[in-house]
């Protein structure tokens, strides 16, 4: 994310002059993407920079400079990502990377593995809402960029926060519409850039005014977001602390304790398990493996335990592309239900709710395996 922005910095500096500038430019955005491959979302900001007139224009009239320049940097680019990772100059690096490249794709696809499918409403309220701007300023945010778009369609004046604004709506229609999960961290670059555009909007007041409005935003800021603040600054800081909303140190021992031993003599090799985020879980204890673990993201669905529901989820991502065969691939049937009482959609509306309910009751073929007043396990 850093330099990524020293990236949108340098191009600013350079203001369509293609020179030293330029080139700092070109050398931040290899180094983000050295660090972390996702930067390639930043491509479409570099070849709107480049190709802006022709773009603007629908021109395809001199081209050649244009292509030229484009080529040239995106070359230094992935030498400077070769630089920064010559691993995959090796065939053993290279099968490594491209393993990772595609597990991050397929687990982009199935919430990290777990099958069910993150609404649109999910996405916006625990990646983006809950952790950078509320519904009402990321609306703003939306709309300014949508009407710098337009008057880049209009041809207004060249500006880099116009490139910004249309990149930002790039990746954000990506991360909702292809990307399957409400993972907050993948938004970080795209919602922190993407927020420059708005310096459009204040760049010919005066400093004095620019101060006035930083603070109103920044006060609206904290006033949303105190809630989540306080807990973030007072335990995040304690390497002993298991999360945000952590039970003391005690009591995850405690916790942890009460899983093992209600899950012995219940497991083996076999046994797939489902579990909530930051439920303490030294699953090595029972002899199981990582794979054997699967944390639940977003809402409890019934695609977890359901054949035909996982098949329907994910045929309504993938469509045609992939069989019936190979989609149930990787569906795993679930022996062990482990869920914290305090997560959020424990206590939700809906299908949430009503699977809890028919794991009590039995009609989804588990019963009650142990319960306290933290965790409750189905098996």
């Amino acid at each position: 994310t850093f330099f990524l922005t020293a990236f949108i910095y340098f191009l600013a500096k350079d203001n369509w002059r293609f020179e030293k500038y330029f080139k700092y430019a070109v050398f931040c955005f290899g180094l983000a993407l050295a660090f972390k491959y996702q930067a390639i979302t930043a491509i479409p900001l570099l070849g709107l920079y480049i190709f802006y007139d022709q773009i603007r224009e629908l021109s395809i009239t001199n081209l050649f400079l244009p292509i030229k320049r484009f080529v040239i940097s995106i070359g230094a680019v992935f030498i400077i990502f070769i630089l920064g990772n010559p691993y995959i100059l090796h065939p053993m690096g290279w099968q490594a990377f491209k393993g990772s490249f595609l597990s991050n794709m397929e687990s982009n696809a199935t919430n990290h593995g777990a099958g069910t499918i993150v609404s649109f409403h999910e996405k916006i309220t625990f990646a983006l809402s809950d952790y950078y701007l509320n519904i009402i300023f990321l609306f703003i945010l939306t709309l300014s960029c949508l009407w710098l778009t337009w008057r880049f369609i209009n041809k207004a004046e060249k500006s880099i926060f116009i490139i910004i604004a249309i990149n930002f709506l790039i990746n954000l229609g990506y991360l909702l519409l292809f990307v399957n999960k409400s993972w907050q961290m993948y938004y970080l670059p795209v919602m922190l850039i993407g927020i420059l555009s708005l310096l459009y909007f204040i760049k010919n007041l005066t400093t004095i005014q620019q101060k006035y409005i930083f603070s109103f935003v920044l006060l609206c800021q904290i006033l949303i977001y105190s809630s989540n603040y306080y807990p973030i600054l007072s335990t995040s800081r304690d390497a002993k602390a298991s999360d945000y909303s952590s039970y003391s140190e005690r009591e995850n021992i405690d916790l942890n304790h009460f899983i093992i031993k209600s899950l012995q003599g219940y497991v083996n090799e076999k046994t797939n398990i489902i579990i909530t985020p930051y439920t303490p879980f030294t699953f090595y204890d029972l002899d199981l493996k990582y794979e054997q673990v699967q944390l639940i993201f977003g809402t409890l669905n019934r695609s977890v335990f359901d054949k035909e529901h996982y098949l329907n989820e994910q045929k309504s991502y993938w469509g045609n592309l992939k069989s019936d065969e190979e989609l149930l691939n990787s569906f795993k049937s679930t022996d062990i239900v482990i869920l914290r009482k305090d997560i959020p959609f424990m206590n939700q509306l809906g299908e949430s709710k009503e699977i809890v309910y028919e794991l009590y009751n039995g009609s989804l073929g588990y019963h009650l395996l142990s319960e306290n007043n933290f965790v409750v396990i189905f098996s």
